[in-house]
């Protein structure tokens, strides 16, 4: 995702795809559970193959997968949390005083119940009208969401991207700060490597260690947030006061 949709081709399929015998450990993603819950979501047509990685990180790795509906392919985006991967001790903080899920019972476990906090986090913005992929299915310890890209190559991170007006694209990702404030959950983790641009519009990502507002620490990590955001706008061109700024999404 990192490359910029100008310049990335099309992986070829017949290269790339992954089929559901040819499943492997790869990256530390696909250990054996992970396996078995991958052709679970296969064998309930959640998506047919798994085509190519479109990132991977040290705690998850994103695959572009593709559905077949009634005959029309459609791509997916499947997003596995590393059972075999460092651990999530670091991320205990973001689980404190939420109860929508149990208290960990080891390092496995703490995997999953991040997998589905990501999913439920996408959840609570979607319904709220917040740019994020549209979530599909979760189970285990994989994340099944909307595939954000065109003809089958995914749109590329804010980081990278070309930006006709910094100012413009600053105003929506406030908005959509905004509604995830009215939503009360903040990211926590929000910067330009966490924002997609998708048709030319800011995509949130990356929110399964997403806050709600009651957390003892949410103005905190809503602060921070604001100011990586900021920050990288300043540098294209596009500043605003932080105070005028946080009142917005506070309002």
């Amino acid at each position: 995702m990192a490359m910029k949709l100008s310049t990335r081709k099309r992986p070829e399929r017949s290269d790339k795809m992954i089929k559901e015998h040819q499943l492997k450990f790869s990256e530390r993603a696909f250990d054996d559970n992970t396996i078995k819950t991958l052709k679970y979501l296969m064998n309930n047509e959640i998506f047919s193959s798994l085509d190519y990685p479109i990132q991977h990180g040290k705690e998850a790795a994103v695959y572009r997968g593709t559905a077949n509906h009634d005959g029309r392919e459609e791509f997916v985006a499947v997003k596995i949390f590393k059972l075999e991967g460092p651990s999530f001790q670091k991320k205990l903080q973001y689980l404190e005083g939420d109860k929508r899920f149990d208290r960990p019972r080891g390092k496995r476990h703490m995997v999953k119940i991040f997998a589905k906090k990501e999913f439920a986090n996408l959840k609570i913005c979607h319904e709220a009208g917040v740019r994020v992929p549209r979530p599909i299915k979760h189970r285990d310890n994989v994340v099944v969401m909307e595939f954000l890209g065109e003809n089958g190559v995914p749109s590329g991170l804010l980081k990278n991207a070309q930006m006709d007006s910094p100012k413009k694209i600053l105003g929506q990702v406030l908005e959509n700060m905004q509604r995830m404030h009215r939503a009360k959950i903040v990211h926590v983790d929000l910067s330009e490597f966490n924002v997609i641009m998708h048709k030319g519009m800011p995509y949130i990502i990356d929110v399964g260690q997403a806050v709600l507002l009651h957390h003892p620490q949410s103005e905190e990590f809503l602060r921070r947030d604001l100011l990586n955001v900021l920050k990288f706008f300043e540098k294209n061109g596009a500043k605003m006061d932080f105070e005028e700024a946080l009142k917005y999404i506070n309002s």
